[in-house]
């Protein structure tokens, strides 16, 4: 009757052992929201310029850019502005990371390719902690596109004030490449100036 009860006895403390893990030992996976609540706006210098579309287009664009970023930004986070009958600015009154910046460029790009004369461009003011360009580096006010000479698809090209190139890739722990020279010139952004006339996206589908 020993042997029969020593199983018994050791089966049951298997048991209560997995039950216990199961219940207390594994490390919940809790999913931390990448998109934060709009409070207030967060000054920044953030721009994208698209040229040569049209409203709708815009819109389109930018909500199929939400929708398949949609962990890390919402639609209302962002604001659309018309500078001219077919040129518009995107902005970002919250923020936005600098990479999602760039995913964004290129994501617009690859939308409004085909669209003859259509151009996408960003600007920022890229901080050293986001993504040092060289050794000792200051913030450096940058203009971001993607280069019709790329054929890889998933990159951006940087290139400072002082007509610096780099190449920025998007995989996963990618380099920013200095360039031999930059394929474009340094443009200064428009001013956006104070009376905007915003496009609204909310209601259109």
């Amino acid at each position: 009757m020993t042997g029969p009860v020593i199983f018994f006895a050791w089966a049951v403390a298997v048991i209560i052992m997995f039950v216990l893990f199961f219940k207390y030992g594994r490390t919940k996976k809790v999913k931390i929201p990448r998109v934060e609540p709009l409070s207030a706006p967060k000054p920044n210098d953030r721009i994208i310029v698209v040229k040569n579309i049209t409203a709708d287009d815009l819109v389109l664009g930018l909500k199929g850019f939400v929708t398949q970023y949609e962990e890390d930004i919402s639609l209302s986070a962002i604001k659309a502005s018309q500078l001219s009958e077919k040129d518009f600015a995107v902005t970002f009154p919250y923020g936005i990371v600098f990479e999602l910046f760039c995913y964004a460029i290129n994501y617009l790009d690859s939308v409004f390719v085909e669209l003859p004369g259509s151009s996408v461009r960003g600007w920022t003011t890229l901080m050293p902690y986001e993504l040092k360009l060289s050794e000792g580096a200051t913030p450096q006010r940058i203009m971001v596109y993607v280069s019709e000479s790329d054929l890889e698809g998933d990159n951006v090209y940087l290139v400072t004030e002082e007509n610096i190139g780099y190449k920025h890739g998007f995989a996963w722990r990618a380099d920013c490449y200095l360039l031999p020279s930059a394929d474009r010139n340094y443009i200064t952004p428009p001013d956006l100036g104070i009376n905007l006339h915003y496009v609204a996206m909310e209601n259109q589908d």
